[in-house]
């Protein structure tokens, strides 16, 4: 595949596809071989900065710097819902081990979400800066960075 923006996620999704983010506002989904673009989807209004697949339920989580998080149907290529509450540019998504979507600000935050449901569970407050990445770690534990 030819990529014509600055590529800034990637994830594997369950058939084997791949999802890309890049520095336009398309969450692109494409053939497992690479070759073909499936589907572009639209509804960010900035850059994506993160890809998650929530794997029980088979939908992506996208998170954009227009302060957003997309969570899209993969068979329909359509967007499931949209999660607001963070006060800047969301910079990293994933997946908790009980399958709640934990994202990533530079408000300084973290949000637990149930996807499912639509609603966000809890803030975590405290960092010092923006939070740029996180990663879910063996036992629920979270490694985050500014």
């Amino acid at each position: 595949a030819t990529f014509h923006r600055q590529l800034t996620a990637v994830a594997a999704l369950p058939d084997g596809g791949v999802a890309s983010g890049s520095d336009d506002p398309l969450v692109r989904i494409w053939a497992a071989d690479m070759r073909e673009e499936v589907a572009a989807l639209p509804g960010h209004a900035g850059p994506v900065t993160a890809l998650a697949v929530l794997p029980r339920s088979g939908r992506l989580a996208s998170s954009s710097r227009d302060g957003m998080i997309k969570v899209w149907n993969l068979a329909a290529h359509q967007n499931f819902s949209t999660l607001r509450g963070h006060r800047g540019s969301v910079e990293a998504v994933d997946v908790l081990p009980e399958g709640h979507l934990l994202s990533a600000s530079v408000d300084t935050t973290l949000k637990v979400w149930d996807a499912e449901a639509c609603v966000e569970l809890v803030t975590l407050w405290g960092h010092g800066s923006g939070v740029f990445a996180l990663a879910i770690l063996p036992r629920g534990w979270v490694a985050i960075g500014s």
